[in-house]
């Protein structure tokens, strides 16, 4: 297994992408700027324990614009996002695992037929 750090067009990209999806007031997406550190972290880390370094966390810039990527994009760049940043020990219990999962949950209900999907398959059977 092989680990890199991403740049900040793919973490922007799904930042973007879920403040877009969750229809966020730009004016109040300061909490972007800090999940992309604590990102861009965690992704730092995984790298260093993957190849025995200890090489500083480079800085990470939100930058505000509409998300132009779909779904399905936005979900296929997490699982690359959580492919080079699993080797981390903590990365289990990290902040950055939760962030992703609410990105990636938030792209899920983003694809088309979602809402109308049943929520259950009931079985048809009693206590009797």
């Amino acid at each position: 297994m092989s680990a890199f750090l991403l740049g900040d067009n793919h973490l922007n990209a799904i930042l973007n992408f879920y403040s877009d999806s969750r229809g966020e007031d730009p004016a109040t997406d300061k909490h972007l700027q800090i999940w992309g550190d604590k990102l861009r972290q965690q992704n730092m880390a995984s790298v260093n324990y993957r190849y025995e370094e200890k090489i500083s966390t480079p800085s990470f810039t939100f930058k505000r614009c509409p998300s132009e990527i779909s779904a399905v994009q936005a979900l296929k760049l997490c699982e690359c996002y959580e492919y080079q940043t699993e080797d981390a020990p903590d990365y289990n219990t990290s902040e950055a695992k939760f962030i992703l999962k609410a990105i990636m949950k938030s792209a899920l209900h983003s694809l088309p037929g979602y809402d109308k999907a049943e929520w259950s398959l009931v079985d048809e059977w009693s206590l009797d």
